[in-house]
């Protein structure tokens, strides 16, 4: 991530300050604790919801409509590295926002932010919306999901799955890619890749459920259930019945 320059970091520290004192007063230690029982995180909690963390990000977003890439970089950077992870679902939160700045020379620090997420919710933040952004304004973004694939960190190669499902809930995308993708993974036991094939299957149905039907009939011999169950959740009764049974 691109470095705050030295000028800039009163103005930088002043809203990371504001930021937290907004997490402050929003805090529910009780939601907190469960949170961090959920997540097995092992960053700290304020107890702040989602949708109000949402709420913070639009806000700036509006009060900021100008800001630069870098100094957005900057606010980011500082927000990733709290010791809170309401902090860092603003920093995603804060990039998805202004994703209109995001391009292809943003991978290399989105990449940077997947290797260093530890839960669910910031590997598919950062995959779909994120990079998944940046993917719909440059197919060169495909030569790095075809790497993740291969990483043996498996958050890595579910961002590799995750990325291109904003574009084939629009009907385009690398269909062929994801299917070579979850061709290779299909047998894995990790939950988290089971879950990833099952969902961007479900995704693609809605757009395209006949060829949705073609790969998972050739391949329901080797699915998971958590896979099948996904993928056929939104296929027309008379195709999951086929699948299915039911």
């Amino acid at each position: 991530m691109m470095p705050e320059p030295t000028d800039r970091l009163p103005m930088l520290e002043k809203t990371i300050s504001r930021f937290r004192q907004q997490f402050k007063e929003l805090a529910d230690p009780e939601r907190a604790a469960q949170e961090k029982r959920y997540l097995k995180s092992p960053f700290k909690f304020y107890g702040v919801s989602v949708p109000k963390i949402r709420a913070v990000a639009r806000q700036f977003r509006r009060e900021n409509r100008d800001i630069s890439k870098e100094a957005l970089w900057g606010i980011c950077q500082a927000l990733w590295q709290g010791e809170f992870h309401e902090e860092r679902a603003l920093a995603m939160f804060l990039l998805e926002e202004h994703r209109t700045l995001l391009d292809y020379s943003d991978i290399p620090s989105l990449e940077r932010m997947l290797r260093e997420s530890v839960n669910w919710d910031q590997v598919d933040e950062i995959s779909v919306h994120l990079m998944g952004s940046v993917l719909q304004k440059d197919q060169r973004a495909l030569e790095y999901l075809k790497r993740w694939s291969r990483e043996p960190n498996f958050w890595m190669r579910r961002a590799a799955l995750l990325s291109q499902l904003l574009l084939f809930r629009e009907g385009k995308g690398d269909k062929g890619l994801f299917y070579s993708f979850a061709d290779e993974m299909m047998e894995e036991k990790e939950f988290f890749i089971r879950k990833a094939i099952g969902w961007v299957l479900r995704e693609m149905s809605k757009v395209g459920p006949e060829e949705v039907f073609r790969f998972v009939a050739e391949n329901r011999a080797r699915m998971s259930g958590v896979t099948l169950r996904e993928a056929t959740r939104r296929l027309p009764q008379h195709l999951r019945e086929q699948l299915t049974g039911r």
